[in-house]
């Protein structure tokens, strides 16, 4: 069983979903959906859990699949600790395809 642990040094947090990495010098923004999980990524909670947070959050239904590539984003992002999760079992296209939510993470260099 996997129990995501959020990264939290060398960012800056805001209130609106906005993280500054400084490692990186990268602004990443995060859904709604995206920062809530995030936030409840205290290496504690495991994948059921948080996909109830994601669902009860995305006013939707959000399955494992879901939330594993919504993992993936913010472990490719560099705001996970030694992620490790399984693979999703249905294609991220075929979520885009239902209309569930695809983008959970976007990123841009900070202005120096």
């Amino acid at each position: 069983m996997s129990y995501p642990k959020a990264r939290s040094q060398d960012l800056l947090i805001s209130d609106e979903g906005l993280v500054y990495d400084a490692r990186c010098n990268q602004v990443h923004s995060l859904s709604t959906t995206a920062r809530e999980v995030w936030l409840a990524c205290d290496g504690r909670c495991n994948l059921a859990l948080l996909a109830r947070i994601a669902s009860k959050t995305a006013a939707t239904p959000f399955d494992v699949d879901m939330l594993l590539y919504l993992l993936q984003d913010l472990e490719e992002r560099g705001l996970l600790q030694d992620a490790e999760f399984p693979t999703p079992a249905v294609p991220r296209n075929e979520h885009i395809l239902r209309g569930m939510e695809a983008v959970f993470v976007t990123s841009t260099p900070a202005p120096r």
